[in-house]
């Protein structure tokens, strides 16, 4: 029994010790932490923010408190945004909201993560060396846009920035992933600016889309849906004329496509199939580049059948805009110096802009002249 109650005293002591142990451990760690904080500030007075941005990292590996490793980052992260090292603070604040979102502003710090993306669209770019300003980091834009859009989908900046990454992807080939923005950025953002521009942006890339090949001409199919749509809800809009003509073009890939259908059926001895496509040509796409092929091809295969003379068709509406020939105002100021005259100096003519009393004087001059 007494064996048994000192047992019992010596693990007290035991286990106490070994509290007191860590914490004075967490206080050494934490202590080490905000010591690391104060040196990061002291740095960031003299406006050495890059050296800031480590102490204040460090401060986080050191600290054992939650709320210190977030404090650490979050000044690191204001180090890096007032060195001007955008990508630096981006990652800084994906930590925030990564593992520690509770202690920040959430919507505030995804809006500054879409307005990073912003300066890397209009063509900002970080330098690679602190010390020299020779090299730049490469674009960012898409990986932040990215990033953003799946922490604030629907966040004041999201449409523009949802609509900016579908251009990305398209200027970067990426045609599936474009697809996805535009119509994303359509279905998720009715009655903004960036919904009518993806949408045409959206019929653009399936128009073109179904001109490389368009097995069953489901991308022509939904290009015309969307040409459409923009027609009735942009009646009046500048970019009316540029819908209809792809409108015309849409309809001309279809034709080209059941065209071909109708060669393929022909030529294997199929003209039940083939009559029926070369008739949908003539019929649905009379405008169409390949409809007066369509309909000769169809006139041999069923004898029945009577084209319409040249001379009675309606002519075919136009696929291309005109403009008038506006020529260039001729320009009559006279010629100061040559260039085979200047030495070499002036590799196009120095003309007289006659100006002020040079003006004046030249006109007395012609008028003295002329009487």
């Amino acid at each position: 029994m007494i064996l048994f109650k000192n047992m019992h005293i010596f693990t007290r002591r035991v286990f106490a010790v070994l509290l007191l142990a860590v914490a004075f451990a967490l206080h050494a760690d934490n202590k080490q932490a905000n010591e690391a904080i104060q040196s990061g500030l002291e740095k960031m007075k003299s406006a050495d923010y890059s050296s800031a941005a480590g102490y204040f990292i460090d401060a986080k590996l050191f600290a054992d408190e939650t709320f210190l490793k977030a404090k650490s980052i979050k000044l690191a992260a204001e180090a890096y945004r007032k060195g001007g090292l955008k990508y630096k603070e981006f990652q800084m604040l994906e930590k925030l909201l990564s593992s520690y979102p509770t202690h920040v502003d959430y919507a505030k710090t995804v809006d500054r993560e879409f307005e990073l993306g912003d300066k890397f669209y209009e063509g900002e770019r970080d330098n690679l060396f602190n010390w020299i300003p020779l090299g730049k980091d490469k674009d960012r834009t898409r990986e932040v846009y990215e990033k953003a859009l799946k922490r604030g989908p629907f966040a004041r900046r999201a449409p523009d920035a949802r609509l900016r990454l579908g251009r990305i992807y398209m200027d970067e080939y990426m045609n599936q992933e474009a697809l996805k923005a535009f119509r994303e950025t359509i279905s998720m953002y009715p009655n903004t600016r960036p919904h009518k521009y993806a949408m045409l942006e959206l019929a653009s890339l399936l128009l073109r889309l179904s001109e490389k090949g368009d097995g069953d001409g489901k991308y022509a199919r939904e290009a015309k849906e969307v040409l459409i749509q923009i027609k009735e809800n942009y009646e009046n809009d500048p970019e009316t004329a540029w819908v209809n003509q792809a409108l015309l073009k849409i309809n001309d890939v279809s034709a080209e496509r059941m065209h071909d259908l109708a060669k393929f059926y022909h030529k294997m001895g199929r003209d039940e199939p083939a009559t029926r496509y070369l008739s949908d040509v003539v019929r649905k796409y009379p405008d169409a580049d390949i409809s007066d092929d369509s309909e000769s091809l169809l006139a041999s295969i069923d004898e029945q059948y009577n084209p319409v003379p040249a001379d009675k068709k309606p002519p075919k509406k136009l696929k291309y805009q005109l403009y008038d020939n506006i020529q260039m105002p001729k320009t009559v100021s006279p010629i100061i110096v040559s260039p085979e005259n200047s030495d070499g100096k002036w590799l196009l003519p120095i003309r007289d802009l006659e100006i002020g009393e040079i003006k004046k004087i030249r006109e007395t001059e012609e008028n003295n002249s002329n009487e």
